[in-house]
């Protein structure tokens, strides 16, 4: 039987008791292995000043938007009014011939952002603060970022190549626990769609599955690379192209973020618009919910989430406007992201709640769809049951009897990042390897 969430029950049995979790996270904070981290920045620092001095640059200075324009300008790329990343990535989408330089210019500037994030400074005692807010995101998901002294830094977004520097106190083991494709899922119950919910319930490997609709491969060669040039799978591809068409995505749209993240697929309208109608013939039934929400949107301009979280979506939308317009796209993440958002709302206090009746065991990180923590290495086994049922709770959405339940995937380790490899190296496909001068842990 479905749970029945209302407004009040969510604000407070979920939304509250988390942001007190959170604030207690923020004020307990991560330890930092300042060690390592100086050594990943000297590392980083090294690798920009090689990437700048690299011939294909020809003296520009990547950072500077002017030289770069002007660069460009010379290759007659006359469009180049702006020089940042989207822009970039379209005229790479277009122009091959420019294509290594602005490669190597987006590097760049990656190289460096990241070089700032993970120069986040510190407290005294040697811990990294993150602020979570709840009241931001219009869908209820949490957002991070630095501290109320200004210190600390958004960890939600950190790479995993530099989560080994994010270690547990003396003598704790570091855990993490996650739902993959949870809002894959949601959509999937959400639509009914007989097909797409039997895939999750066998276990099939949808991206799989995809790659072999969408790009005529056979199943042994989903994982080859899409050219000789390019460390992109077919599977990879499909992944994007997928979560994309969840959100509802125009063909240009997904043209535009296709060319930008994966220029080696060369992605026109038509090749956009093929993939998007091959997804949507697989799975009709999502199809057909996407149009009840339109018609129900155009009722009354009002959408409830499973758990009870209303919304109302104003923004202006003609008797003209094309199906689908930005407002409907915009209900539909809100369906899936909120959903998703709340669930791990709620999982995050069930298992602070339990894990205080275990000595040193407790929630230091969230993300998205992500609980991290540390505990006593004889304790982990409780710890990995607690936090697993908890995340695997069933959320309060059915489909012929069934309730949606997230598979939890949990891991631990020296660091976040080696509690997380085993789940990355299973998403990806691909062996996570160590990084020189990492520990790992002999469990």
């Amino acid at each position: 039987m479905i749970d029945h969430w209302t407004p009040g029950r969510l604000f407070n049995e979920v939304v509250m008791p988390a942001q007190i979790e959170l604030i207690r996270m923020e004020y307990r904070g991560v330890r930092v292995d300042e060690k390592l981290r100086k050594q990943r920045r000297r590392e980083l620092r090294a690798k920009i000043k090689k990437m700048v001095a690299d011939p294909v640059l020809d003296g520009c200075n990547p950072w500077s938007w002017q030289q770069v324009r002007n660069k460009l300008h010379g290759w007659k790329v006359t469009k180049a009014k702006s020089t940042n990343e989207r822009t970039l990535k379209k005229i790479r989408a277009r122009r091959m011939d420019v294509s290594p330089f602005i490669t190597h210019i987006l590097k760049c500037r990656k190289a460096r952002k990241l070089l700032t994030q993970i120069g986040a400074p510190i407290h005294p005692d040697g811990r990294m603060r993150t602020a979570y807010k709840l009241h931001v995101a219009e869908t209820g998901r949490g957002r991070s970022g630095p501290d109320v002294f200004g210190l600390g830094m958004n960890l939600q977004n950190v790479p995993i190549d530099q989560r080994d520097w994010i270690v547990p106190d003396d003598s704790l083991v570091f855990w993490s626990a996650g739902a993959s494709q949870i809002e894959a899922m949601i959509m999937a119950w959400m639509s009914e769609d007989q097909d797409y919910i039997k895939a999750f319930l066998e276990g099939r490997d949808l991206h799989t599955e995809h790659a072999v609709k969408l790009f005529t491969v056979k199943k042994e060669d989903v994982d080859n690379p899409i050219s000789k040039d390019s460390d992109w799978t077919y599977r990879d591809a499909s992944k994007k192209i997928s979560r994309a068409w969840g959100y509802w995505i125009s063909p240009s749209g997904l043209v535009d973020r296709i060319n930008e993240e994966i220029p080696n697929l060369l992605f026109t309208t038509n090749s956009a618009q093929r993939h998007l109608d091959a997804l949507g013939y697989m799975h009709s039934g999502v199809n057909r919910w996407r149009l009840r929400i339109v018609e129900q949107l155009k009722r009354s301009r009002t959408l409830t989430t499973p758990y009870g979280r209303s919304r109302a979506f104003l923004g202006p939308w003609r008797a003209g406007d094309p199906t689908p317009n930005s407002l409907h796209r915009e209900a539909i993440v809100h369906l899936l992201q909120s959903t998703a958002g709340d669930h791990f709302h709620q999982a995050l206090v069930q298992t602070a709640s339990r894990l205080r009746s275990i000595p040193e065991a407790e929630c230091l990180l969230y993300t998205h769809s992500e609980i991290a923590g540390q505990c006593r290495r004889q304790d982990l086994e409780e710890v990995a049951q607690i936090v697993r049922e908890e995340i695997s709770r069933p959320l309060p959405l059915e489909w012929q009897g069934k309730p949606l339940i997230c598979p939890t995937e949990f891991g631990s380790g020296a660091s976040w990042r080696e509690s997380r490899k085993e789940h990355w190296e299973k998403i990806s496909h691909r062996k996570i390897l160590p990084i020189p001068g990492e520990k790992i842990s002999c469990e």
